[in-house]
């Protein structure tokens, strides 16, 4: 779904005042970044992996969410 930038902004704006005072990244990521992804018509199911698995520098293991978003939308 395609959405015109004034749309965006009526979107955005609910979603930033809705997050202001986040304070638990943990907790919250997967929620902000859904929601986030919203503002602009991104269905997450499209596009987000969440709790990716890699291989940090120091060689540990490690998770990120959302590796390849823009290889997918």
């Amino acid at each position: 779904m395609l959405l015109s930038l004034n749309e965006i902004r009526k979107r955005a704006l609910p979603f930033s005042l809705e997050w202001v005072d986040a304070k638990n990244e943990e907790a919250e990521a997967k929620e902000f970044l859904i929601q986030f992804l919203d503002i602009f018509g991104v269905s997450h199911r499209r596009v987000a992996t969440f709790e990716h698995g890699v291989k940090k520098l120091d060689e540990g293991d490690g998770y990120i969410d959302l590796p390849s978003i823009f290889s997918k939308v």
